[in-house]
């Protein structure tokens, strides 16, 4: 069984976060000569597994909005694509309609947006929405989740490898991992437990497996976005983005000035 370690890594909130997962895994590897018990401690492991990390990619999309929201930057420099979208956000149907009606819960939203469009120094706050639309999972929405922030495609910016062993050379070789393939076949699993009272045939190993690949995917969705805020320091310049349009979202993102942080005074970095 691969070990859940707490050291201090860029990725150990998360890595630490699983630790539950590897209890529930050792309990099924102890488990094999009974299948009841073997299959319940897969299935547990399974779904803990997906909200784990399903929670992760959401801290991540909110530290990244407040990392960005702490440098405190002139409008034009950030980035098109963040305005947009946290204007999106903010201007919800019901937030118009209120506007209409002159309520104040709208009007303080209005003020939220108007640094972000030129008519303030400075831009000291940034709404983004950072959650899954309701019900929703798999690669597909990870996908859109990201793009709320400009990148185009998260599998993609963040690839990852993992080794083989060349059965005519017997050589290791490094080869790609299809993380969004594997994301999405687990969560097929996941709806067949959820929605169908259904034993996937899944195996702690497998599970195993597919964990340290997360661990790996999570380090480089850090990786990607600390060099996004860091040029944003560094430059006051635009990092690599899709134009965003079009995704307002369902339910409510937590605004980032409200969430717990490990921020250090004045270090506009992801502290993980």
């Amino acid at each position: 069984m691969p070990e859940i370690h707490s050291a201090s890594t860029p990725h150990a909130d998360f890595r630490e976060a699983l630790s539950e997962v590897g209890v529930v895994l050792g309990a099924a590897e102890t488990s094999q000569k009974d299948t009841a018990k073997y299959s319940t401690f897969n299935k547990a492991a399974l779904l803990l597994l997906m909200a784990k990390f399903e929670s992760f990619l959401e801290d991540a999309v909110a530290d990244f909005s407040y990392a960005v929201q702490e440098l405190k930057l002139p409008s034009e420099q950030i980035p098109e694509y963040l305005r947009k979208h946290c204007t999106e956000f903010l201007l919800d149907d019901e937030c118009v309609h209120s506007l209409r009606k002159l309520r104040g819960e709208a009007i303080e939203k209005v003020r939220l947006l108007l640094p972000l469009w030129g008519l303030a120094d400075k831009v000291d706050s940034l709404r983004v929405d950072n959650r899954f639309d309701y019900g929703r999972h798999g690669s597909k929405q990870m996908r859109k989740l990201f793009r709320r922030i400009g990148v185009g495609d998260v599998f993609q910016s963040c690839p990852i490898t993992g080794s083989r062993e060349n059965l005519s050379t017997g050589r290791t070789e490094a080869v790609a991992i299809d993380m969004a393939g594997g994301i999405d076949s687990m969560t097929n699993f996941r709806n067949m437990i959820i929605h169908q009272d259904a034993s996937p045939p899944v195996t702690h190993v497998q599970i195993g497996a597919f964990m340290e690949s997360l661990l790996k995917f999570s380090s480089a969705v850090v990786q990607l976005l600390r060099s996004r805020v860091e040029g944003l320091r560094v430059t006051g310049q635009s990092c690599p983005a899709v134009q965003v349009s079009g995704i307002p979202g369902e339910s409510a993102g937590t605004p980032c000035s409200t969430r717990q942080r490990q921020w250090h005074s004045g270090d506009t970095s992801l502290q993980w």
